[in-house]
């Protein structure tokens, strides 16, 4: 019976809203507002270049969300560009958003998402005395400001804030300095949007809402967000920034700023007494943001407020940083579910405990860990098609409907209740669902995972006969983990010993010593490290010996045609026959003295086939990712042609992306001064055929890292030199490609860099792997201050970061009476 281990968890939808200007946000900071887990929603622009373009993908691959939203019609270019990255790219008109502000079901799209009034009313069914929840209203000069801040209310959620909940409305600004004192009553305050961040619960001794707040780890700093009306990209990160939390900061309009730097400042260090660090986000000039750094300084340095002040300017390329929130309501569960038919997995996420019996859609996710310990990830496809056929429908129907040539848009692809079925993200299985609704995950084999994806490349593959070897090998020892770590570095030298020798039958123990105590260098220590050495050497022969990798026996001459022969202890008799001349005799009796070791017939193929460097492959791969599809290699043919284009020893696909993976192995005189010009020659083919793989056929099969793996008695040293590894890694980088080594067992990061898997495999991930696309960081302007005189530090709590006493006061400043 197979299995499989489910850890899943509901959660809001997770939408993204693409924005062209100021009325655009507004719509999507309307349909946040009234929708369970919105706050946590990104608003991105709508890329204008290639480079934004670039930058929004990336963006969207961190957060994978389930709809991307938009107040106008799309480029269909842009379209085809996102369309991966979530179920699909949905037009949302104003009108739409406000029939589902409304509370009631208009029988639009979006009524399926549930909506944060009725879950308020459904939890609370009696109104309350006092609820702590204020909200500003939009009337005047600050609109924008404050609906970032605060929401868009429409009229029913208006009236039933103050009605229901006994809610607090704050009083319009008319200048900066009032526009801050309710930024950060509202940021520190149950209010609309923050009701829809978390799950929603009540203190039962107080009666109050409460939802949770996410502090920066730096606590005294400051993070203020300059927008004015034609730059939309600096109200996007705001909205963005979620990692900062909403209790330190600002969203503020960029000339009011400019022009009252004093009264900002004084105002801010009333509420935060302990800030010593100022982040502006604000659209300049490079020459302008040196200045408003200074002027910044000069008044912190009037001020004397800090011994240390820390400013930074962020005033260009901007709009499409983002910092996902985390909005879970409930605790993550464990379920284990049996495998049935076809290698179906079925299962039904639970149901958020906020929804009580209402029926809205909402989200999952989901981490499936296979029986082998390996965890089930979705690899990045080319078509959206490919990918939802793949993992809604088995292998077979697949084929069948690609052989038949029957168009999948028309098929079962579009059903009823597709909007509720699941979609697959790259890191987990993440899905949109309702109560009732059960989902259903197939789990391919690695071998149909990346023939697909070579398909997609347009590539055939067809094993050779080192990899079909090593294939039978791994078959025989239960599969590529099993059989991956039975050949460990002191298994291989062992076994390597026996390609040394490979003029001999068998080998004596005293031949694996003595060759092992050269190889592995035992002269060099001491008696003790020399007897624990031995110990280890006999523990791993009694495992190779235990999988039959090597067969005991006795090797005796012929006294007729005096030919030696290999007696194995499983068929040894007292009277044996001889395999040249077919006369029996009897073993000689100091055959005790001269017992061997031999290879048994498939080991023996591997190994002079070049099988054991495809298996140190593995090894070391799989320590470095276990979660990830392996497939041994072969001939690369292109689509309708016959002859082969290229050779891939294995290819290995991570939730990073595609390794291929080139095998040698090779064996010389151990005499680094003299190599012979047959090895040579040998190594120079395999640069060749190393430089092709970097330079035609990774970017052909969409590989980001070719690795050259090698096994030799070479000296890793001379290895590396005549391998002219920094060549190659050279030619990668013009490819944009990452090339590493593994040489005898040892990882070469970038060729040369030698690391230990065991203590350094967090720097290798990221060293190993091609980072895609970074965000970078903003062009920044940043200043140190540095006092000489002395400051008093006010009396205030340190484990906060707002003046409680402050906020308060403002508050009752600020509140409509």
């Amino acid at each position: 019976m197979k299995l499989a281990s489910i850890d899943i968890q509901s959660r809001p939808l997770r939408l993204v809203y693409l924005v062209k200007n100021q009325a655009d946000i507004l719509d999507a900071v309307k349909l946040y507002t009234h929708i369970w887990g919105g706050f946590a929603n990104a608003i991105f622009p709508i890329p204008s270049d290639d480079e934004e373009l670039k930058k929004l993908k990336f963006a969207l691959s961190s957060i994978n969300p389930d709809f991307i939203f938009s107040s106008r019609q799309l480029n269909e270019n842009l379209i085809e560009e996102i369309k991966l990255f979530s179920r699909g790219c949905v037009y949302l008109n104003n009108d739409k958003i406000s029939e589902f502000a409304q509370g009631g079901n208009y029988g639009s799209f979006i009524n399926n998402f549930p909506n944060i009034i009725n879950l308020l009313l459904d939890k609370y069914p009696a109104p309350l005395p006092e609820s702590n929840i204020i909200f500003g209203e939009l009337d005047g000069k600050y609109n924008f400001n404050i609906a970032l801040q605060g929401g868009i209310l429409n009229e029913n959620y208006n009236r039933c804030l103050k009605e229901y909940f006994n809610s607090k409305v704050l009083t319009h600004p008319n200048n900066i300095e009032q526009l801050i004192k309710i930024s950060f009553v509202l940021a520190n305050t149950n209010q609309p949007l923050n009701l829809t961040r978390f799950g929603i619960s009540k203190n039962e001794g107080t009666g109050h809402w409460y939802t949770y707040y996410r502090w920066i780890e730096y606590s005294s700093a400051l993070y203020i967000f300059c927008e004015d009306d034609t730059h939309i990209k600096v109200a996007c990160d705001y909205w963005n920034s979620c990692i900062t939390g909403q209790a330190n900061k600002l969203f503020l309009p960029k000339q009011d700023f400019l022009d009252h730097l004093n009264d900002v400042i004084d105002t801010c260090f009333e509420v935060m007494p302990f800030l010593d660090t100022i982040s502006v986000t604000i659209s300049l000039e490079k020459q302008e943001a040196i200045n408003l750094a200074h002027n910044l300084q000069h008044i912190l340095d009037k001020k004397c407020l800090r011994q240390s002040f820390y400013i930074r300017i962020n005033y260009y390329s901007f709009g499409f940083n983002y910092v996902p929130l985390t909005i879970y309501c409930d605790q993550s569960i464990r379920m284990t579910q049996m495998v049935i038919n076809n290698n179906c997995l079925l299962f039904s996420p639970p149901v958020p405990s906020i929804y009580g019996n209402q029926d809205y859609l909402f989200g999952y996710n989901a981490e499936i860990y296979l029986d082998s310990g390996k965890k089930l990830f979705i690899p990045s496809f080319q078509s959206s098609k490919l990918l939802e056929i793949f993992f809604s429908k088995s292998i077979y129907e697949i084929e069948s409907y690609e052989n038949n040539n029957i168009n999948y848009k028309n098929s079962f692809l579009l059903k009823k209740n597709y909007i509720k079925r699941k979609k697959l993200g790259w890191k987990n299985l993440t899905g949109v669902t309702s109560i009732g609704q059960q989902c259903k995950i197939y789990l391919p084999s690695d071998e149909v995972i990346i023939s697909r994806y070579l398909k997609e490349a347009r590539f055939q593959l067809k094993i050779n006969e080192h990899t079909r070897y090593a294939k039978g090998f791994i078959k025989r020892f239960g599969g590529v983990k099993k059989a991956a770590f039975i050949i460990d570095k002191r298994g291989a030298d062992i076994l390597s010993a026996f390609l040394k020798y490979k003029d001999k039958e068998s080998l004596k123990y005293d031949d694996l010593i003595k060759y092992l105590g050269k190889y592995r260098h035992w002269e060099l220590q001491s008696k003790s490290q020399k007897v624990k050495a031995r110990e280890k050497c006999l523990n791993i022969l009694s495992n190779l010996v235990e999988k039959a990798l090597i067969n005991r026996g006795y090797s005796a001459n012929c006294p007729t045609c005096n030919l030696i022969n290999f007696y194995s202890l499983q068929k040894v008799k007292e009277f044996n026959e001889c395999q040249g001349c077919g006369e029996s005799f009897l073993l000689p009796f100091n055959t005790h003295e001269t017992i061997t070791y031999q290879l048994n017939e498939l080991a023996l193929k591997l190994f002079k086939t070049g099988g054991l460097p495809i298996l140190m492959s593995i090894n070391i791969l799989s320590q470095i990712e276990w979660s990830h599809y392996l497939q041994l290699g072969g001939e690369l043919t292109k689509e309708g042609e016959q002859h082969n284009f290229a050779e891939v020893d294995l290819f290995w696909l991570t939730e990073h992306c595609l390794t291929i993976v080139e095998c040698k192995s090779m064996y010389d005189n151990v005499d680094p001064e003299n190599i012979s010009d047959k090895t040579r020659k040998r190594i120079n083919e395999a640069c060749n055929q190393f430089e092709t793989l970097i330079k035609e056929v990774a970017h052909l099969v969409d590989a980001k890292v070719v690795v050259l793996s090698i096994v030799t008695n070479i000296p890793d040293s001379k290895m590396i030199e005549l391998l002219k590894i920094n060549e190659l890694v050279n030619i990668g980088q013009e490819n944009n490609i990452k090339v590493h080594l593994i040489l005898n067992w040892e990882l070469y990061i970038n060729g040369q860099n030698k690391v230990d898997l065991k203590t350094q495999r967090s720097h290798i991930m990221g060293q190993f792997f091609p980072d895609y696309y970074l965000m970078g960081e903003l062009d920044t302007v940043k200043v140190e201050k540095i006092s000489r005189e002395n400051h008093k530090s006010p009396i205030i709590e340190l484990d906060r970061i707002i003046d409680q006493s402050v906020l308060s006061k403002w508050r009752e400043e600020i509140i409509k009476k």
